[in-house]
């Protein structure tokens, strides 16, 4: 079964907390599981795997490591601005915050988490 995904990465914060990135290129992983990251460092490079027609990147912050059964936490920017289904959203620096009841934004400033799960097709 293809995923609508595509290649994708599961990175865990805290029990509750995994972010995923979605729709990354094909044999572009820089990580393996359980792999510790640090802010700013090369995981992949930008597809377009899965159910999509040109490349971006897929960015989710949820409560479990399964995409298909896990709750998604909204984002909120540093404008106050909610972005909706469909909005492109840019990231340059530190310009984006993160806001969930366990406040994901604090830790994700951390210098490190988890891979949880790389999923290749």
């Amino acid at each position: 079964m293809k995923h609508p995904e595509g290649n994708y990465i599961i990175i865990k914060h805290t029990d509750k907390e995994f972010s995923m990135i979605a729709h990354l290129k094909p044999n572009s992983f820089e990580v393996s599981v359980g792999e510790q990251i640090r802010r700013g460092q090369l995981i992949a490079r930008v597809g377009n795997s899965g159910n999509t027609m040109e490349p971006h990147v897929h960015f989710q912050i949820m409560n479990q490591s399964n995409p298909q059964f896990a709750k998604t936490y909204k984002c909120k920017l540093l404008d106050n601005v909610l972005p909706e289904k469909g909005d492109m959203v840019s990231y340059s620096g530190d310009s984006i915050i993160l806001e969930n009841q366990f406040d994901l934004a604090r830790r994700c400033k951390q210098l490190s988490s988890n891979i949880r799960h790389i999923f290749k097709i």
